[in-house]
């Protein structure tokens, strides 16, 4: 594992030994797997835990240590972060995006050609049907549907009708 950090003040400090981030804080990589962080937490959480300090000090009276309830806290919030995997993925997202505005890296739209996209035939509402029609059913037509699946995991979709209309408008 590696070596653990040796300083928590994240606020406002331009030191680069200064942990930022929440694997920063824990001291592990940011590929690390849920049991590597665990660890990493459960070993910094005994070790700077305010209660346990006051014990080794011999001041077991109550009185709050503000820089070891901060290094606590920020210990507990990089584990409820990283602890989840919906957060983790977010925060990981948000890092990458922070990373890129900051080095100047400007992430442009990628062009995607119709062949590379998957097709499916799909029915989708006609519009332009009456609302009010005699048996009250929505009327469907097929079309097909084109989706790619985008950097960030999601999926991009768009009907023909759409490129279609599209098509028509630049013209």
């Amino acid at each position: 594992m590696e070596e653990l950090p040796t300083k928590f003040d994240i606020s406002s400090s331009d030191d680069p030994t200064v942990a930022r981030t929440h694997y920063e804080i824990l001291g592990v990589d940011e590929k690390a797997d849920l049991d590597t962080i665990k660890k990493a937490h459960r070993k910094l959480a005994l070790r700077y835990h305010p209660d346990k300090q006051r014990q080794a000090a011999g001041n077991e009276d109550g009185g709050e240590d503000d820089a070891l309830t901060s290094i606590f806290t920020k210990i507990q919030a990089a584990w409820e972060c990283l602890s989840d995997q919906e957060k983790r993925i977010k925060y990981d997202d948000s890092l990458t995006r922070l990373r890129e505005r900051s080095a100047g890296d400007v992430i442009k739209a990628q062009v995607v050609k119709l062949s590379e996209m998957q097709c499916e035939v799909c029915d989708v509402e006609d519009d332009e049907e009456d609302v009010g029609s005699v048996d009250d059913r929505q009327k469907l037509k097929t079309q097909k549907l084109y989706s790619y699946m985008c950097r960030c995991g999601d999926y991009f979709e768009v009907l023909e009708e759409e490129l279609k209309s599209e098509s028509v408008d630049q013209s």
